[in-house]
């Protein structure tokens, strides 16, 4: 019989046990065949608008205006054409930032204008176009006129162009108001020059505190449509998955995976994928994506991949053995950064952590020791500093990021920043051992990282990604199940 303080700490484990089988069944994939094709019919029959309501839209530049200094004015640009190569662009990504504040995806030479008064309530909204030319018709199509994008934006937004703002701001704006500019990293100069004139340059201050600081806080409507996102790759990644064999190249691999992101609706990759056979896994963000995996005796490809959906992004991390099986050293790796995470994710939803910079020192570290303890990666007899040097070369990075819009969003909030409700975050613990003599020779070569998104709602969280596959039953189930090499689009 258990004393009583050994009563309470086994009373302890056995519901920090159950909190772990609740994560593992929340973040994991155990369907049987029934519950995969009821998955994928409800994927299938997802339409979520990926045009904002303008209820939600007004929040959001309320918002904005509440952290803005009093009398300003917010210049947001749309993104522009980027040449590729002479006259060849690259395919068009809306500002993410402009999309926020509008919902306007489509290309369209724009700047959303949001004035604020001395209280910091909104005195008023203007969505500044440029006319279009007959021959920008004729080549690219119609755009959207002044007043619909501008009616798209909300029903308080003005329409103007830009050969009409001198008369639609008029000079007390100049003279009174801070100009606040959200600028792109490449950005029509021209057209924001032209906006800009009309405004005081000598005191001009960045936009992107105040809009990350608004961005950050997800809408119901956003969760929706980072679900819908995490959902779509998820299933990319099972069906991924399905096509494993020796020998195959990352980059089949890659083009499996954008292949089946599209297919189910998605715009494209979220970002450029990592597909990292064997030892490119120890490249942090290897994406040249072009050797065969399983060639050697290292068969482990690590993906890490997201797809954006309306905008929206998400970001996985999966490991899988292309020969079908992992090997005993590969599931000692996989299953020590599996637990890691576990605990990160346990952390998380019972909000025993108060921010990514708490759960990175207090949870992700303390536990990814213990791990490398157990693998004999690191040695009780070392000192303090050379363990922590040593944790550092087998996991250099953070334990995750915020994500929405952007794969990495709101860079301008600190790891530091309180969690509340309506956060998004990536947890992505890893474990990468070099290929040295410091380290086991059984794990060098062996980088492992498993990553899922987290929405941070009521006070608990959800695991936007819990539906792709995770644990080794669950991967390998996926990596010799024929049935998974087919997807259903979200959009027929």
């Amino acid at each position: 019989m258990l004393s009583g303080t050994a009563l309470v700490a086994g009373r302890r484990c056995m519901a920090t046990a159950a909190r772990h089988r609740r994560l593992l069944w929340l973040s994991s994939s155990s369907l049987t065949g029934t519950q995969h094709r009821h998955q994928q019919q409800q994927l299938s029959s997802c339409r979520l608008p990926a045009h904002p309501p303008s209820d939600e839209l007004r929040r959001r530049h309320e918002a904005v205006a509440h952290n803005v200094p009093p009398q300003s004015i917010v210049i947001v640009p749309s993104a522009p054409t980027v040449l590729m190569t002479n006259d060849i662009p690259y395919r068009f990504r809306q500002n993410s930032n402009f999309f926020y504040l509008t919902g306007l995806a489509r290309e369209t030479p724009a700047a959303f204008i949001l004035i604020t008064s001395e209280a910091q309530q909104i005195e008023r909204t203007i969505l500044v176009t440029k006319q279009q030319s007959a021959s920008d018709r004729l080549w690219n199509g119609a755009r959207m006129t002044a007043e619909e994008a501008a009616s798209r934006c909300g029903p308080a937004v003005e329409p103007a162009y830009a050969d009409q703002l001198e008369h639609v701001l008029g000079s007390r704006y100049a003279r009174q108001y801070t100009p606040v500019v959200s600028s792109t990293q490449q950005h029509d100069g021209s057209f924001l020059t032209s906006i800009l004139k009309h405004v005081p340059s000598d005191k001009t201050l960045p936009a992107s505190r105040p809009i990350d600081r608004a961005r950050l806080l997800k809408s119901a409507h956003e969760v929706e449509m980072m679900q819908a996102s995490a959902s779509i790759a998820s299933q990319g990644f099972r069906v991924t998955m399905g096509t494993a064999h020796v020998g195959q190249n990352e980059h089949a691999i890659d083009a499996h995976l954008e292949n089946a992101f599209r297919q189910q609706g998605a715009s494209m990759h979220a970002y450029p994928p990592v597909v990292a056979g064997g030892s490119n896994a120890l490249t942090l963000h290897y994406v040249e994506n072009s050797m065969p995996v399983g060639t050697d005796d290292h068969d482990l490809v690590l993906v890490d991949a997201g797809c954006e959906y309306g905008l929206y992004c998400s970001d996985i991390t999966r490991c899988w053995p292309v020969g079908g099986r992992f090997s005993a050293a590969q599931a000692d790796v996989y299953n020590a950064v599996l637990r890691v995470q576990l605990k990160c994710l346990d952390a998380l939803d019972t909000r025993t952590v108060t921010s990514l910079q708490d759960l990175h020192h207090n949870v992700f570290m303390p536990a990814l020791e213990v791990e490398a303890l157990q693998l004999g990666l690191l040695s009780h007899a070392s000192p303090k500093a050379a363990r922590a040097t040593i944790l550092r070369d087998l996991c250099p990075h953070a334990i995750g990021h915020y994500i929405g819009l952007d794969v990495h969003d709101t860079r301008t909030v600190p790891m530091a920043q309180s969690f509340e409700d309506g956060m998004v975050v990536t947890v992505e613990p890893g474990m990468y051992v070099p290929q040295d003599a410091r380290f086991p020779e059984r794990y060098r070569g062996i980088g492992v990282r498993i990553e899922d998104d987290v929405a941070l709602v009521n006070g608990r969280s959800t695991v936007l990604s819990r539906h792709c596959p995770k644990t080794i039953t669950d991967v390998e189930a996926a990596l010799n199940s024929p049935s998974t090499a087919s997807t259903t689009s979200t959009t027929s």
